[in-house]
């Protein structure tokens, strides 16, 4: 059993297997921000598997050219120091701002913006994709493993060079993040484009709501047949105790 289509396909093709697809539930009320004040891109996690080299690149160039773009990196596996050893000097920007480790995602969420996600890891059911999206907020991510199935209709998927692994110590060039800049400052700037792109958000989060799985749940559990263990011959239970 597995949270995506994307997880099915690559087992069957990896090992063979045929996997039953049945998405997480998402508790929808837990993450759902009533009093939002958007003014950050937050960066969540920046470790390797996260694209943590992609976004220094990233954020230098959007401090370069946009320093009015604000980005708040959130601790967790990854922390300050593993973006400062990525070998870009952020200081010099002023746009980059930190927000250590936390279990109530409410507080980076209130103050979210447009969602940055450069992931390089073969996400399969990204929770924070989807916790942005039932807040209507638009998200730019990589177009690697389930993330372009988990946000359908809503954000932007953007590929990242091939070079760049979750193991991979790398940083791209300006120009293969151009795209990202150019998508994110659209979204940004564009008052009308950034309504539109919160609107989808919350129509495709709907996807991935408790109600609207119930179905698939229900058939799930419904259609699951038990095979009772064979009884053996009274003489050989009680022979073999």
């Amino acid at each position: 059993m597995v949270p995506s289509q994307f997880a099915a396909n690559h087992y069957r093709q990896a090992l063979g297997l045929t996997c039953v697809v049945l998405p997480n539930l998402i508790d929808f009320k837990r993450v759902h921000i009533e009093n939002h004040e958007p003014r950050y891109v937050p960066f969540i996690n920046p470790s390797l598997e996260k694209g943590v080299y992609a976004f220094a690149r990233m954020a230098d160039e959007l401090g370069r050219i946009r320093p009015d773009i604000p980005l708040l990196v959130v601790e967790g596996r990854g922390t300050e120091r593993t973006l400062a050893d990525c070998g870009v000097d952020l200081r010099i920007h002023r746009n980059v701002f930190f927000m250590s480790h936390t279990h109530d995602p409410g507080r980076f969420w209130k103050v979210t913006r447009l969602r940055l996600m450069p992931s390089l890891w073969w996400e399969n059911q990204p929770l924070v994709a989807i916790e942005a999206m039932i807040n209507g907020i638009p998200v730019v991510a990589s177009n690697r493993g389930g993330l372009p199935e988990t946000l359908g209709e809503a954000g932007v998927t953007l590929p990242l060079p091939e070079r760049l692994t979750r193991s991979s110590r790398v940083l791209p060039t300006a120009e293969e993040v151009a795209p990202w800049i150019e998508a994110l400052v659209k979204i940004w700037d564009d008052r009308d484009n950034y309504a539109r792109h919160r609107a989808i958000a919350v129509i495709e989060a709907l996807r991935w709501s408790p109600r609207t799985l119930l179905s698939e749940y229900t058939d799930f559990f419904n259609n699951l047949r038990f095979e009772s263990s064979p009884t053996l011959p009274t003489e050989e239970r009680t022979t073999e105790g």
